[in-house]
């Protein structure tokens, strides 16, 4: 196997010197998975930097942008944004939204904001969404409104068919991402149909984030005195998730609803779960209601 690689390795590295551009774009992303395989994180720095100065490369500002991002990495802000402005120099969407993420990063919002602007007339509908998700959340603590005209932009972006009607919308996760942001919006602002309209779609769309959605409903019912509607999410967030701190959260929670209806066996079992998590929020909390129920009389132990 370690011979198959150091072969491997061998080609992709000549290739990286042929005289067809696209040739040698192609030999340098598969030295890069090779290398990022093997651990090889200077000998993967280094390829970065010489296919970045490839003025012939077929994918303008690829190279750069991941030289960039590497240097950001390695704590050398300066020089990748550098690096990333010259990448971004000819208009490249991916070039132009790395730039707009290192400039935000850096604390540069207002140039990163106006770089996120350029990604979306850049022809990229999957870059232009997350642009748009971004923009958002540059805004998210200080501009409400704002924010939210950004976020439901993506979300609607994002939801897009292209030009093939059956295909994929542009960019699915991002609309979850959106979602998300505008549901913390709502839940912010204790507006549970809002919240509701927005997160419930990421809970229909299965989203690796329904779990914390349904949480999160969970917890803005249990917040407004809806126990009946804290209970039906969080023991939904149950069936959607096996995250440590959110199982902690729903467990304890309707352990505690159970508790107060006089579901005691339901509650035991729910406030063990939570118990057992070692949660440092929740676990506490279900262990002096395990105690509060082995008082009980009649409780068998």
């Amino acid at each position: 196997m370690l011979g198959e690689r150091a072969a491997a390795r061998e080609i992709f590295e000549r290739l990286g010197e042929h005289d067809d551009p696209d040739v040698r774009f192609a030999a340098a992303g598969r030295l890069l998975e090779l290398l990022d395989g093997e651990g090889d994180d200077e000998a993967f720095y280094d390829l970065a930097r010489r296919r970045a100065a490839d003025a012939d490369s077929p994918v303008s500002g690829v190279f750069g942008s991941l030289l960039g991002m590497l240097q950001d990495s390695r704590g050398e802000t300066a020089e990748s944004l550098r690096t990333l402005r010259e990448a971004a120099a000819g208009g490249a969407p991916i070039a132009l939204f790395t730039l707009a993420q290192t400039l935000v990063g850096a604390g540069l919002v207002e140039e990163g904001r106006v770089t996120y602007r350029r990604v979306l007339d850049a022809g990229d509908p999957a870059l232009a969404a997350r642009a748009m998700l971004a923009l958002g959340r540059t805004h998210h603590d200080e501009d409400e409104d704002l924010a939210r005209a950004w976020y439901t932009r993506a979300a609607e972006s994002a939801a897009a068919p292209g030009a093939d009607p059956d295909a994929e919308p542009a960019d699915a996760r991002t609309g979850a991402l959106a979602a998300m942001c505008l549901g913390a919006l709502a839940k912010r602002n204790r507006d549970f149909p809002e919240a509701l309209t927005w997160y419930q779609r990421v809970i229909d769309a299965g989203d690796a984030e329904s779990g914390l959605a349904a949480a999160h409903l969970g917890e803005l019912c249990y917040w407004l005195g809806d126990r009946d509607g804290a209970l039906r999410y969080y023991e939904l967030t149950l069936g959607l998730t096996e995250e440590p701190a959110l199982v902690a959260e729903a467990a304890c929670r309707s352990g505690e609803i159970r508790y107060e209806r006089g579901d005691v066996d339901a509650a035991r079992r729910l406030l063990r779960a939570a118990a057992d998590s070692a949660d440092p929020s929740f676990a506490p909390q279900a262990g002096t209601l395990l105690a509060r129920i082995a008082r009980l009389p009649g409780v068998e132990h």
